[in-house]
């Protein structure tokens, strides 16, 4: 009796460690090759928000507490090796955790682009900052050629320092802009200065007294 038990444990056990072993070798076989399509990936998104960019110098880690959602920037160079300006790689929380964004900024403070690296925003709305907008190719399109603090509206007709909030989604509207200013206020008191300064603007900021934002909490989403 103990020996059907034990035989069939055995059989299990070498099963169990061949597989193992199979994925661990996969794993090693196919790591260099993941990274390198995460590189490409990066570079890809970098080279879309900071289109002046030929290349990038060496990838920086951001160590100022003050700007703890931008987890790394990059400068990048023209042909002839002079800045344009910088990348930010930057994670945050919108409606959900883990929403990650490329955002561009030129040498001149002017956001050049956003993209959206991922996020885990509901489909419908907030989902929708990755998808077209009015005439606009995406809704990150609107930060384009801005320059200083963006604020968000619910207005059909937003100003030259406004981008219109995402119908329904208010939380992941005002959570991108705030990231981008984030990364606009860094590349001016940090990068520019050389120096260790402390966030100029409060993250925390309401949709303006016009859209009465409701964060569309009782929608299910933002």
């Amino acid at each position: 009796m103990s020996k059907d038990i034990i035989k069939p444990g055995i059989v299990l056990l070498i099963v169990t460690v061949i597989a193992a072993g199979l994925l661990g070798a996969v794993n090693i076989a196919t790591k260099d090759t993941i990274a390198d399509v995460k590189a490409k990936a990066k570079e890809d998104s970098m080279k879309k928000v900071l289109p002046d960019a030929k290349s990038f110098n060496k990838e920086q880690e951001n160590n100022n507490k003050d700007y703890s959602v931008i987890k790394s920037y990059t400068e990048g160079i023209d042909e002839s090796g002079n800045p344009v300006g910088c990348t930010f790689e930057v994670s945050t929380k919108g409606f959900s955790t883990g929403l990650n964004l490329m955002i561009g900024i030129t040498k001149d403070g002017v956001i050049s682009g956003v993209d959206i690296l991922s996020h885990g925003e509901t489909p419908g709305l907030g989902a929708n900052a990755k998808e077209k907008w009015k005439d606009q190719p995406k809704w990150v399109s609107q930060f384009t050629d801005k320059s200083g603090k963006v604020n968000v509206t619910k207005g059909d007709s937003p100003k030259d320092d406004e981008i219109q909030a995402i119908t329904g989604a208010t939380i992941t509207s005002n959570a991108i802009a705030n990231a981008v200013n984030t990364a606009s206020d860094f590349y001016d008191n940090v990068i520019k200065n050389g120096g260790e300064a402390k966030l100029t603007f409060s993250p925390d900021e309401d949709v303006d007294s016009k859209s009465s934002a409701t964060n569309s909490k009782s929608k299910g989403g933002a």
